[in-house]
């Protein structure tokens, strides 16, 4: 059982770092604001669904 164990704790952290790494090269180099779009409160973001939804 203890080969087992080693195997197992080697294999998370290889999906660990993996993981970590799509993370790194996913994620937005800045963070920037959440907009609302369903809120009604953004114009531009409100626009921009209607001619999505609207469009044929």
């Amino acid at each position: 059982m203890a080969g087992t164990e080693i195997l197992e704790a080697a294999r998370n952290e290889r999906v660990t770092a993996a993981l970590n790494t799509m993370l790194t090269h996913e994620s937005p180099a800045r963070s920037v604001d959440l907009v609302d779009i369903l809120s009604g409160r953004d114009d531009e973001a409100v626009t921009f669904t209607s001619a999505w939804e609207t469009e044929e």
